[in-house]
């Protein structure tokens, strides 16, 4: 297992659960991540932009941890649901893991 330096807890905020395409902005001690979430009609995936530039692509399904062959950051869903609906990516918390050297 990797070492995980620091965790920032994203609450992501109640918004239109019909949405189908949304994003928003969260800064941390790394700088500003833009995160874009866009569901294909049976599952919720995502684009992160870190704050060197870099996109990365994520799944959402909670529990699952992303990112895990790079060095730098990692992220993972928190939810009490083992995948989610359209309108549950609202009732849940992403991490962004910070990997330690």
């Amino acid at each position: 297992m990797r070492p995980i330096k620091t965790i920032c807890l994203v609450n992501i905020a109640q918004g239109d659960t019909s949405a189908v395409n949304f994003q928003f902005e969260t800064k941390n001690q790394d700088g500003a991540w833009q995160l874009n979430l866009m569901w294909t009609g049976s599952q919720w995936i995502g684009w992160a932009t870190l704050p060197s530039g870099e996109v990365r692509l994520f799944g959402c399904i909670p529990g699952v941890i992303n990112w895990t062959g790079y060095t730098d950051f990692g992220l993972v869903w928190v939810s009490p649901l083992a995948a989610f609906g359209q309108p549950d990516i609202f009732n849940s918390a992403l991490l962004l893991l910070d990997w330690g050297p």
